[in-house]
């Protein structure tokens, strides 16, 4: 009896894992406004504006997929990450369901935590569908900074400036709204992330839909 009810938990425990994470569908690669057009659109959401509607997968997953940089056949990025390393920012997604990370190999999100934590991100932007939280990867950058820290951080911004503003760009050509921030409760965010010690959150882009 006892080794049935431990295989039952093992296959309890193996379909909640399953159930946590979230297969993205397949990002459109056709289609679309133009690049002009997409400049012209470009804008942050006003503070007293912010979009209020949630995102689908399906959005989301067009959004995730510009922000990775893999945006071209083969190996191409659009992103300029050094000496043609991986990302060495994670984007970590929170919406009401919890939280969740970026997993852009394999076109994914795995569960941190099933909390709603957007309220205590930031004071000044308590109702947000989406909050795209962005982090360094040490474990990759150690390879590119030579334990050089400040210039980690340095190269992670640059990559996370270019990952929003791909997404910036999405969103015009998709008519969602966005906004980039800076402030965050760092602290907060850092323990409810699970974030390793060596990493450091960079910034934050808030995304949603307007009503209709």
């Amino acid at each position: 009896m006892k080794i049935l009810c431990a295989a039952l938990l093992v296959i309890l425990s193996a379909v909640s894992a399953a159930v946590a994470n979230i297969d993205l569908p397949a990002p459109k690669k056709e289609g679309g406004i133009g690049i002009y057009e997409a400049f012209e659109a470009r804008a942050s959401s006003k503070r007293d504006s912010l979009p209020s509607q949630k995102l689908n997968n399906e959005e989301l997953s067009q959004i995730l997929w510009a922000a990775s940089g893999r945006n071209r056949g083969g190996n191409g990025w659009t992103v300029p990450f050094a000496m043609g390393t991986k990302p060495y920012c994670k984007i970590y997604v929170a919406v009401e369901e919890g939280v969740f990370l970026y997993d852009y190999e394999n076109h994914k999100l795995k569960e941190v935590s099933n909390k709603d934590i957007r309220p205590d991100i930031s004071q000044s932007f308590a109702k947000i569908p989406c909050a795209l939280i962005f982090v360094t990867d040490m474990e990759i950058l150690k390879n590119v900074y030579n334990r050089d820290k400040d210039q980690a951080y340095h190269f992670a911004s640059v990559a996370a400036g270019a990952m929003t503003q791909n997404i910036y760009l999405t969103a015009a050509s998709m008519n969602l709204g966005a906004r980039y921030i800076y402030s965050m409760n760092r602290d907060f965010v850092h323990g409810e992330l699970k974030v390793p010690d060596n990493d450091s959150e960079l910034c934050i882009l808030l995304i949603g839909k307007y009503a209709l």
